[in-house]
């Protein structure tokens, strides 16, 4: 299987059990897992050369291959998983099927395209700040980021520990629960979702008649459920800036985590992640405690909006892909971020739905439910999904 979305470092292929309730099925895996005897380069050059081969391989994709399902390719990722574009300075641009001039959208952008482009069934990724759901929305598929410390982080290159998640890709519904179901941990039975609340404020950088289309669409899809409207743009207060708190406390965070290999090895970053990682080593501990006190009342205000069988609705990027060479600019990479950090901070479960369509390319719409409620969000999927499939 030759792709520009899997990694050329290492061939990779590890037999499914015959038995299993994905058996039969492929997936692919962004190369930040281990895979026993396997290097992973995490996207950068001097990751693989200066780690050794894995000595174990990572229970999630051990859960993966218990259940049947075969591994056909670790797949390109941003340097360190630190990107939302998908643009990797030294391996390439994964091609987007459904845009083949735009980005795939990152840092699981190898992966995404993989399933998008129908490589494999399904596929690993990670999502710290968005990492699934901007390639999903992309790409036009689904992507999945679970509750923050549901699915096993064991075995995968960290980023920021405190909004680190391990999520997935399907093309369609009914796998993307299937998957959840064997990845999730003290899964239990779905409960009812009751009501959707339409956040308005994050559907503002929408055409008019777009929006309209969506929220008719959510009417016919979503029989039975209750549909409301609502106005998130002054909490917790009117100077909260998501995207500002996530940069800070990952930031604080990505740089206690690799700081030391960078400091020591002084690896080649692509200009875009060595700004990074020079701002991340810049955020103090008095930011960072600044930042995590306004989270602290973030999740608060979120989780509070979530009960009682309530999930959220926005869409789950600003806009479609970008044109590639034109996505990892501030104007796209900033207002990406207002969107997909509330629920990287909040630690609360979120999917991207293949909903909508803007100019004929992909363009996501994503529901999050409270903190443990995944199981319900992957029945509401199933809700969704007639006729989706067929259509995106």
């Amino acid at each position: 299987m030759k792709s520009d979305a899997f990694c050329a470092h290492a061939d990779v292929a590890r037999d499914g059990s015959r038995r299993g309730v994905v058996s039969g099925l492929s997936f692919a895996l962004k190369d930040v897992f281990e895979v026993e005897g396997v290097s992973r380069c995490a996207g950068n050059p001097d990751w693989l050369r200066t780690h050794p081969p894995a000595t174990r391989t990572a229970p999630a994709v051990t859960r993966l291959l218990d259940a049947g399902a075969s591994l056909r390719g670790l797949t390109i990722t941003d340097e360190l998983t630190l990107g939302l574009a998908g643009e990797n300075f030294h391996y390439g641009t994964p091609t987007n099927p459904a845009a083949p001039d735009r980005v795939p959208g990152g840092s699981s952008c190898g992966s995404a395209a993989a399933v998008a482009g129908g490589l494999v069934d399904f596929a690993l990724g990670t999502d710290t700040g968005g990492s699934v759901r901007v390639p999903a929305s992309y790409c036009g598929i689904f992507g999945f980021r679970p509750t923050h410390g549901r699915v096993s982080n064991e075995g995968v290159v960290p980023l920021a520990p405190s909004c680190d998640t391990v999520g997935w890709f399907a093309r369609d519904a009914k796998l993307l629960r299937m998957v959840g179901e064997i990845l999730i941990e003290n899964l239990t039975e779905p409960s009812p979702v009751r009501k959707v609340l339409i956040v308005e404020n994050l559907f503002q950088g929408m055409d008019a008649v777009e929006a309209q289309a969506i929220r008719a669409n959510l009417k016919d899809l979503l029989d039975g459920i209750s549909i409301e409207c609502t106005d998130l743009s002054n909490f917790p207060d009117d100077s909260l800036d998501p995207g500002y708190l996530y940069r800070t406390i990952s930031g604080y965070e990505e740089w206690i985590v690799h700081g030391q290999w960078i400091t020591e090895h002084k690896p080649t970053f692509g200009p875009q992640v060595a700004e990074r990682f020079r701002n991340a080593a810049n955020v103090t501990l008095a930011q960072r405690d600044e930042a995590e006190r306004v989270r602290r009342t973030l999740t608060k205000t979120i989780c509070d909006a979530l009960k009682d069988g309530t999930v959220l609705c926005a869409p789950t990027t600003p806009d479609v892909a970008p044109l590639r060479g034109h996505a990892d600019i501030p104007e796209v990479r900033l207002p990406l971020l207002r969107l997909t950090a509330l629920a990287s901070l909040t630690g609360v479960p979120v999917v991207s739905v293949p909903l909508s369509k803007r100019n004929n390319l992909p363009l996501g719409i994503s529901f999050m439910a409270g903190p443990g409620r995944d199981e319900d969000l992957l029945a509401l999927c199933s809700h969704l999904s007639v006729g989706l499939t067929a259509e995106f």
